[in-house]
């Protein structure tokens, strides 16, 4: 299967979330207009720990998700001031 999935995590800082909520609302909105190869994409808030967030997104190839990675760049910036640690990114299989 071509299919990409990434299941991601990422801590953000506390004193930072009025920030946080409506950069990730915007980046999920400008994928689902702008990529048609990704075929699902959506950020969830953890429930136990408010400030950790996960983004699922499910990508038509390794063309689609090199695609994504490339359009976002301009958002590294912004990722670096909000997160308090590295983000995870997790490359999972369907079984």
């Amino acid at each position: 299967c071509a299919m990409r999935v990434g299941v991601n995590c990422g801590s953000v800082d506390p004193a930072k979330l009025d920030r946080v909520l409506p950069f990730f609302a915007a980046m999920q909105a400008d994928v689902h207009a702008n990529e048609p190869d990704a075929t699902f994409y959506r950020w969830y808030r953890q429930k136990d720990q408010p400030n950790v967030f996960w983004v699922m997104e499910v990508f038509a190839d390794a063309a689609a998700k090199d695609f994504h990675m490339a359009r976002h760049q301009w958002r590294a910036a912004e990722f670096g001031e909000i997160l308090i640690e590295p983000p995870v990114f997790n490359d999972v299989a369907e079984i």
